[in-house]
């Protein structure tokens, strides 16, 4: 072959190269020209919290709009089922955590288009995000949703009371609270408890009790299903230290003991006003909770002086664990905008290529949420006062629920079981565990 046909030939290919890279920079990377109403349902905030990365957004898609819809978190599900089943549902909808094994069917996993356009694939989900979100959100290695904030119990915890009880420090295990319950409790002389050391042992006037109880049955150890997701696993015993050990029953004796007359756990009973309220007013000195309830104390009792720490942990604990109840972003397998839909919520989270995370920052910090984006947990835990809020999204666990509401339910009654004397224990872990399995089973 001489040198002329030889240059042709490279020159051929070089052009092709150039025009080929070129058609795939246009259908990835490309401005995309959407066209339509991407429907938003929320459960919290307003249209208000959006509009900085919303504006962005439709300035770089000048064919679509986004529409935020705020609806009421207490007909939410129902609403979202019944609308979806019409074909009159949202673009984009926001999950629930522990919804994914109920609702995994009315979501369309992340477009292999809008997650080659960003280079963010599950490879970059896992690493850029908080762990408990590929456990909530990835399922055969899809994604499902996306989280840009994440919410974790914690312990609330007031001053005054400390201070009056002349103790220096909330505490960093559950030894530790055991320690201070008679000292932060207060009976009157019928035996009344007039101030609780903390709320625990309940199961209708303790906000998130059923939370409360799976965080102390994991920090125990317990296993709560099978790896196949098949049926529940956590009326199992374990060996520790050479002997039996049944971590869910342990957890469950624990937390009634707290409603318990003759232990001396004793802080707490059914006869309490609900936990929020009875915190708000300052009758109670420690309770377990979530960062959406730090404000509406705040403005409830503007004066009380109370602080937030990380929640005690058992003082053998290899690791520090809490409980994660959040709310990620879905698109609907039944929008005809779902790749403008998963474009979106990229653009929103600030990841992938040329990714900008400060509209996702500045509407964490305008609605007091706490960030999926481990990048962005340093910045936000830096506040004294709530900071601790930040830095349990990196502690935060959960566990597989085929029926949140059922599986609530039964935890629930588990507890009403034991404070009432009608099965020990052992027992009441026992039938709930199968309760769980039967669920599981109908799937």
């Amino acid at each position: 072959m001489d040198k002329l046909k030889l240059k042709v030939i490279i020159g051929i290919a070089v052009i092709v190269i150039v025009i080929g890279g070129g058609i795939m920079y246009g259908v990835f990377f490309a401005k995309k020209d959407y066209r339509g109403t991407l429907n938003m349902w929320v459960v919290f905030g307003s249209s208000a919290d959006y509009k900085d990365v919303i504006d962005a957004f439709e300035k770089l898609h000048k064919g679509v709009k986004v529409n935020i819809i705020s609806k009421n978190p207490n007909t939410y599900e129902q609403e979202l089922v019944e609308s979806l089943a019409s074909g009159a549902g949202p673009d984009i909808m926001m999950i629930h955590n522990s919804w994914l094994p109920k609702y995994k069917s009315i979501l369309t996993s992340l477009s292999p288009i809008i997650s080659t356009k960003y280079s963010f694939g599950l490879r970059e989900y896992q690493s850029n995000l908080v762990d408990v979100a590929t456990q909530d959100f990835v399922d055969s290695e899809q994604i499902y949703a996306l989280p840009l904030a994440v919410d974790t119990m914690q312990l609330y915890w007031n001053r005054d009371l400390f201070n009056t009880a002349g103790i220096t420090y909330p505490p960093r295990t559950w030894d530790e609270v055991v320690q201070y319950v008679a000292r932060l409790t207060i009976k009157d002389d019928k035996n009344n408890i007039t101030q609780s050391a903390i709320s625990l042992g309940s199961a209708d006037n303790i906000n998130r009790a059923p939370d409360i109880l799976s965080l102390l049955m994991l920090q125990t150890g317990a296993q709560m299903v099978d790896d196949k997701k098949t049926r529940a696993t956590f009326q199992s015993s374990v060996k520790k230290n050479g002997q039996n050990y049944n971590p869910a029953e342990t957890a469950l004796s624990f937390y009634t003991s707290f409603a318990d007359p003759a232990s001396p756990n004793y802080s707490w009973n059914n006869g309490m006003n609900y936990s929020i309220n009875v915190f708000t007013q300052g009758r109670l000195a420690m309770m377990l909770n979530y960062a959406y309830n730090f404000n509406k104390i705040k403005n409830d009792n503007p004066r009380l002086n109370f602080s937030v720490t990380s929640i005690p942990q058992t003082f053998d604990a290899s690791k520090n664990i809490t409980f994660a109840n959040y709310w990620a972003y879905g698109v609907a397998n039944s929008s005809v905008n779902s790749e403008a839909a998963w474009d979106f919520l990229i653009f929103f989270s600030g990841l992938g290529n040329g990714g900008d995370p400060s509209h996702l920052s500045n509407y964490l910090k305008k609605t007091f949420q706490f960030p999926a984006r481990r990048d962005l947990v340093n910045d936000f835990r830096k506040d004294p006062l709530s900071g601790v809020f930040a830095e349990g999204a990196l502690q935060a666990t959960d566990w597989y629920r085929v029926d949140p509401n059922e599986i609530e339910t039964i935890f629930l009654n588990m507890i009403r079981q034991v404070v009432s004397g009608q099965q020990p224990a052992n027992k009441a872990v026992q039938q709930a565990s199968a309760q769980v399995t039967s669920l599981m089973r109908k799937k």
